[in-house]
């Protein structure tokens, strides 16, 4: 952990525990019932209805403080992450599903602390709960899905539509359990009323901040660090109130079931406690006035101090679980999610293609691999002019000999069905220099590619620039995972012609603070991005484009905060399959901005300074007709032109002329120029004694 994280996580936690003294921030699920009641005439509608059936149907049934046929609940983790590296392990969510077993089953180690006036009313609820093994479409699970959305990891209850909508199963069948890395407001978890089943299913279910979630995590301050926060929500889930709804209300036998949290042996409590208070009486109900129960699960005390359900709650819940919620442990839909044992009977394959990289020089290799689920029993690729052509093995090294743009296939089978996947690789020859981009396009340039090794974010567009519209940016200002790596790639370029080059490129960056030391470096290849070397390096102060601190806003650079950097290549000239890598190394710090990347070089034969073509011009650039491509040869040569597009395919070539020293002009016929669609193209032109090339735009 890192200075700033150090820091940060002490003034969270002092604030947190302040603020949640003093607002009650605890537990969000009032507030969420409040404002569903406040919004939803249906939910209105729906929740008084339950509670006149709950009235009836207490006051009629015997009391269920005599043992019956346990009940499981099938769950699912929807796991909300910053990153592919979070560390919610699968340990940690299956110590979420102890801590509820032995709470509900009055399992736990510390019930022997439960006061003696309250023991006779602690209740085994005779509720258990199975991480699901059979996802909703038949397939195997481990109950566990992982998510990652560093925006609504950071969750905001406002936000919870959103949130839970990136990963839902039916609720009717699954307990959803959505697991945020962190909650805004000081609140440790949140879930729904068994009312929110019929109104509004989608969002069914409960949340609970990772920070507290599962037992013994390590990051959770040490009251709340036995994952009970878990228990006090599902608590809600199942139809409780807190013990201190109302405060002093439902004082009586006659009212009990109609006013406080609507349970007639959990003694009324004027406030919510915090911490182990002990023992107090903060109501005088009648006709027995007892004391608070303050370590019932339902309150707010320290996670050590909460040790039990008592028998009316344990009836509260029947009621909900025979009425609303009977689906869910119904046998057959323990069948359907594996949580009598049953093994998943298998589902459709979803293929997907992994590949090491999408673009390649031509002749070289890519490993492909299956990333398919269901499983497969079988698989067929389909390489085009590639070798192999075709594999059935999980992992496959290609090799693609020509250049053009092909369509990798995957098709995976199994006994249930097939499905396919396919995937554009993109196999180049190396360009002349100019390299020029500006990332002024709708998307990322052909040719170019990112790496985004955690998965939560990479290089993007963005609407700034130092010279056009736009550039492109790596948002390290909302990438959580410190240390993770970002890589911009160029296409691939060839040096052999060249006497000089060099690299220059516009860069935008200003510090987050003194604990966020964000790093760019620039690499080559000369193997086409076989090997990497190392070339420049920044970070920190001297990443900066701008001085001063960038909080607490995301860095958009103005026109004056962008400085050019250049690097000289000379080393590399010779060199034919080159490519350049830009990586950034965030920390949390601030965005990263690029622009304006260009690769410039004098191009002329190998030992012949004066090269083919001692100028070569094209007028106009950018051109809307065929323009006229104007050159003098230092000596007479056998020539010959090509037209390349920016994959390195070649759109044209003329045939080879003998032409005399001195100068010419070429252009293209009516036809050729109609040919070329509108976009970037390298002309070269190629004679006995070297090559020369400039870059042509036709609009």
């Amino acid at each position: 952990m890192n200075v700033r994280y150090f820091f940060a996580t002490l003034l969270f936690c002092s604030i947190y525990l302040v603020s949640s003294a003093q607002t009650h921030g605890h537990c969000g699920t009032d507030a969420l019932w409040e404002q569903t009641l406040g919004e939803s005439p249906e939910a209105r509608r729906q929740f008084a209805l339950q509670e006149a059936q709950y009235r009836n149907w207490v006051r009629t049934n015997v009391s269920s403080s005599g043992a019956r046929t346990t009940i499981t609940i099938p769950v699912v983790a929807h796991l909300i992450q910053y990153s592919a590296f979070e560390s919610i392990s699968d340990a940690r969510v299956q110590s979420q599903i102890d801590v509820l077993n032995e709470d509900f089953g009055l399992m736990a180690a510390d019930t022997s602390a439960i006061p003696a006036e309250f023991r006779p009313l602690a209740a085994n609820t005779e509720i258990q709960f199975c991480l699901a093994t059979i996802d909703p479409n038949g397939c195997p699970t481990d109950g566990i899905v992982r998510v990652v959305a560093p925006d609504l990891a950071d969750h905001d209850t406002g936000q919870s539509g959103q949130m839970k909508a990136l990963s839902y199963w039916p609720a009717d069948r699954y307990l959803n359990m959505w697991v945020p890395a962190t909650i805004d407001g000081g609140i440790l978890g949140y879930a729904t009323f068994p009312f929110n089943l019929q109104t509004n299913p989608a969002e069914d279910g409960v949340v609970i901040n990772a920070r507290f979630f599962g037992r013994g995590n390590g990051i959770a301050p040490s009251s709340y660090a036995l994952g009970r926060t878990g228990t006090h929500e599902v608590g809600h889930w199942l139809g409780l109130f807190h013990t201190f709804q109302g405060g002093c209300s439902g004082m009586n036998a006659s009212n009990c079931d109609t006013g406080g949290d609507r349970v007639c042996d959990t003694p009324p409590t004027a406030n919510s406690n915090f911490g182990c208070p002990g023992t107090q009486n903060t109501c005088n109900e009648s006709p027995q006035d007892l004391n608070d129960m303050t370590v019932n699960f339902m309150d707010y005390g320290d996670d050590a101090c909460l040790l039990m359900y008592s028998f009316g709650q344990k009836d509260r819940m029947d009621f909900f679980l025979n009425g609303v919620r009977s689906v869910i442990w119904s046998p057959a839909n323990l069948t359907a999610t594996g949580c009598d044992g049953t093994p998943a009977p298998g589902c459709q394959p979803i293929a997907r293609i992994g590949a090491e990289k999408t673009v390649v020089c031509a002749g070289d290799s890519i490993v492909f691999t299956d990333l398919s689920t269901g499983p497969p029993t079988s698989l067929s690729w389909d390489f085009p002019s590639a070798n192999p052509g075709t594999a059935t093995q999980s992992t496959v090294t290609v090799a693609f000999p020509q250049t053009g743009t092909y369509q990798v296939g995957l098709t995976a089978t199994n006994s249930i069905g097939s499905a396919s996947d396919s995937l554009a690789i993109l196999v180049v020859d190396p360009m002349m220099p100019p390299v020029s981009e500006g990332f002024e396009a709708a998307s990322l340039p052909l040719g170019w590619s990112v790496f985004d090794e955690d998965q939560a974010g990479t290089w993007e567009l963005a609407a700034t620039g130092s010279a056009g519209q736009q550039s492109i940016v790596v948002r390290n200002y909302i990438l959580r995972e410190e240390g993770t790596q970002d890589d911009l790639t160029s296409l691939p370029f060839d040096l052999s012609w060249a006497t000089d080059a060099r690299l220059t490129f516009d860069r935008a960056y200003k510090r987050r603070d003194a604990f966020s030391p964000d790093s760019l470096k620039v690499l080559i290849s000369t193997d086409c991005g076989a090997n990497w070397e190392l070339l420049w390096i920044r970070g920190g102060f001297g990443l900066a484009s701008t001085p001063g601190l960038a909080i607490p806003a995301e860095f958009v650079p103005t026109a004056a905060q962008w400085v050019t950097d250049t690097i000289d290549l000379s080393a590399y000239i010779g060199q034919s399959s080159c490519q350049l890598r830009f990586e950034c190394i965030g920390a949390n710090g601030q965005s990263l901005y690029l622009d304006q990347i260009n690769l410039d070089a004098t191009i002329v034969g190998r030992g012949d300074p004066t090269g083919t073509a001692a100028d070569l011009r094209i007028v106009p650039n950018p051109a809307v007709q065929a323009p006229e491509i104007r050159f003098e040869l230092a000596r007479a040569d056998q020539v010959q032109w090509q037209v390349q597009d920016l994959r390195g395919k070649v759109r044209w070539q003329s045939g080879s002329t003998k032409l005399a020293q001195g100068r010419h002009m070429w252009r293209f016929t009516a036809v050729e120029w109609e040919n070329l669609s509108p976009g970037m193209y390298l002309i070269s032109l190629t004679g006995q004694t070297g090559r020369v090339s400039k870059k042509l735009i036709k609009r």
